[in-house]
């Protein structure tokens, strides 16, 4: 298992001020293949192990990042199957030594699976919260609106998905989504995250809409660990 970055940048600094992590898997004939080939699901056996693990090596680099560079926030995304139950959640934070849990660590579920159960959101957040550990929901698209009732969200970022910020500079539904996305954070105090910034005309616009952060290929694709941290030691040009 190898742990990959993706960085999460200012649109105005244009310096890395977060990232997401990303489980790949080096098979020696297959190369690199994403977690979506060998995870089952919910009814995984192995799916809390395997949540867990990459929670602590994600923690573990971003007190590394924090160490040799300015501290960023990390992010992992999970299924939300792997905190269904709170002994999960508890589990992990017990694992979590005391010198880590002052930094930044967001755990990603998609949308798709909070909206249906806004109780269970609170819940689980406010336990994570007790070590640190924030939520990020992903991929928020349209139900955004059922989000933006909600105006004590106990999240840290809502993060736009790919099918509303590409190409955003020219499509009029796009733009007013997202800014429902963004209206929806701005209320609640969270951060709002464009994801798929993929050209320079959807970075000017997703600029220009409002979001906190971008992330795509424009400013960078995953990379391994090494290269992450040598990222960012440099300056934005």
């Amino acid at each position: 298992l190898e742990m990959w970055y993706q960085p999460k940048i200012d649109p105005r600094s244009l310096a890395p001020s977060g990232a997401e992590a990303l489980v790949r898997v080096r098979h020696p004939n297959w190369g690199l293949i994403s977690p979506s080939s060998f995870v089952g699901g919910g009814r995984d056996p192995y799916l809390r192990t395997f949540s867990q693990y990459i929670i602590m090596r994600a923690m573990a680099d971003s007190v590394a990042f924090a160490a040799a560079h300015n501290p960023i926030d990390v992010s992992v995304d999970l299924p939300a199957a792997a905190l269904n139950d709170l002994e999960f959640a508890d589990k992990v934070l017990q694992a979590i030594p005391d010198h880590a849990s002052k930094r930044g660590l967001q755990i990603e579920v998609p949308c798709a699976d909070i909206v249906r159960n806004i109780p269970r959101l609170h819940q689980v957040a406010s336990q994570l919260a007790f070590r640190n550990i924030g939520l990020s929901i992903d991929d928020v698209g349209r139900e955004g609106a059922l989000l933006a009732a909600e105006r004590s969200l106990p999240v840290v970022e809502l993060k736009e998905g790919r099918r509303y910020v590409r190409g955003c500079a020219t499509d009029r539904v796009k733009q007013a989504v997202c800014s429902e996305i963004i209206a929806a954070a701005q209320a609640s105090g969270v951060r709002s995250v464009a994801v798929g910034v993929d050209t320079h005309a959807d970075f000017v616009a997703a600029r220009e809409l409002g979001f906190d952060l971008l992330q795509g290929v424009l400013f960078s694709k995953p990379m391994e660990l090494k290269r992450f941290e040598r990222a960012l030691a440099v300056r934005p040009a």
